[in-house]
């Protein structure tokens, strides 16, 4: 009898956990509560209630508001997940891993042309497993919101320190505030959009000597964009003194080199070109940037020879300056013609072999004359004079005694 009881009892408690089972599962989507035509959305399908190592299912949706764009697993890479159509099945590769929570997630775009307030419904019918199958569902709503303004007009627009010129219309872009004095170094510009959430900026409102164009870009919240300028002068301050700056930072060639090198002090330079050069251009770069503009010469025709060319400068005060290129063109090479080289090519230097007495030797040479030579030629003389002498004397040793006398009688100096 006791026996009996116990398994009646344990076949009420069986029939008791077989409902639990069954509905212990249950399934949830979630996404955005609205999009806009043309937008994406993601949905996430989830479970609770038990840990599975399996599910398949199928997704429905309105295709006429939702086009399906992908679909991908939020498991592990020991789960495997395809996507057929609608259909979707993962299951875990090892056999060890059982989850629960976030399955996958499915991505949408909300078709264009949709209208606003339209519904976005999404459903997913399936079943999970834990060796049992366990059957789950889950649903998601949204609604097609309007979509964002594109207009990016200006619903005010004012100029506190100036006067606008014309008066503000939403449809007009142009304005011009005319000429401000030199005090007004700022333009103050007030402006509105017209759209709510639309977004507003203005750049160029800090003012410089000169010209001045102020833009106010306006960015719609769909992010169309229209830009409004102003175009403001300020004036000089009075009390200014232009600049008479008419140097030049540099020359720049199209060919050739700058002897001497570019100095700004230094007006005047040669360059030498190939005769195979037939034009050049030269500009250079003012020194001071408030100076009004350099003029150089571009693509000029160069004559064999010397060819002159002014680089001119001019300050800001109109005061110029004048740079003088010399571009040289070298005559046209023809077989036949004499090669000019330099002199350091042409210098011979001490063989290897010559011995140290012939250096010696030459380093005495004086004006290209060996001393050896000189003492020689001076030998040579003194014994041509003793030989003269010696002639002359014994001339007069050989005279009569009636020739000495008649000599003494013609000359008494002489009495040899």
């Amino acid at each position: 009898m006791k026996k009996i009881i116990a398994v009646i009892l344990s076949t009420i408690m069986l029939v008791m956990m077989l409902p639990i089972s069954a509905f212990a599962a249950s399934g949830s989507m979630s996404g955005p509560s609205s999009a806009r035509a043309g937008e994406t959305i993601s949905v996430t399908f989830k479970v609770s209630g038990g840990n599975f190592s399996g599910y398949s299912g199928t997704l429905s949706y309105d295709s006429s508001v939702l086009t399906l764009v992908s679909a991908s697993s939020n498991l592990g890479g020991s789960w495997a997940f395809s996507r057929n159509g609608n259909n979707i099945v993962a299951y875990d590769t090892t056999g060890n891993s059982s989850v629960s929570g976030s399955l996958f997630t499915v991505k949408f775009k909300v078709n264009s042309g949709v209208a606003t307030g339209s519904a976005m419904k999404v459903g997913f019918n399936g079943t999970v497993s834990d060796g049992t199958d366990y059957a789950v569902s889950g649903n998601y709503s949204g609604t097609v919101a309007a979509p964002l303004s594109n207009d990016a007009t200006l619903s005010n627009l004012v100029v506190g320190n100036a006067t606008l010129s014309p008066a503000f219309n939403p449809n007009t872009t142009n304005y011009s505030c005319g000429t401000v004095t030199f005090d007004v170094a700022k333009l103050s510009v007030s402006a509105t959009a017209n759209a709510s959430g639309a977004k507003v900026s203005v750049n160029g409102s800090n003012l410089s000597v000169g010209k001045n164009t102020v833009r106010i870009v306006v960015t719609a919240p769909s992010g169309a964009q229209k830009t409004y300028t102003i175009t403001v002068t300020r004036q000089q301050d009075p009390n200014y003194k232009p600049s008479n700056n008419t140097n030049l930072s540099g020359i720049t060639l199209s060919a050739g080199t700058l002897s001497p090198e570019y100095a700004v002090d230094v007006k005047e330079y040669v360059v030498y070109v190939p005769f195979e050069t037939g034009k050049i251009t030269i500009d250079g770069a003012a020194a001071d940037p408030k100076a009004k503009g350099v003029v150089g010469v571009t693509d000029a025709e160069l004559q064999e020879g010397d060819n002159k060319f002014e680089i001119k400068c001019t300050a800001e005060d109109d005061s110029e300056g004048v740079y003088v290129v010399h571009v040289v063109r070298m005559p046209e090479f023809k077989a036949g013609m004499p090669i000019i080289t330099s002199i350091a090519a042409e210098e011979t230097t001490v063989p290897d072999t010559e011995t140290k007495q012939d250096e010696e030797l030459k380093n005495q040479t004086v004006e290209g004359i060996s001393p050896i030579l000189v003492v020689v030629l001076a030998v040579i003389c003194l014994f041509l004079g003793f030989a003269i002498s010696f002639v002359i004397f014994k001339k007069k040793l050989s005279k009569t005694t009636e020739e000495k006398i008649e000599d003494y009688a013609s000359d008494p100096n002489d009495l040899l």
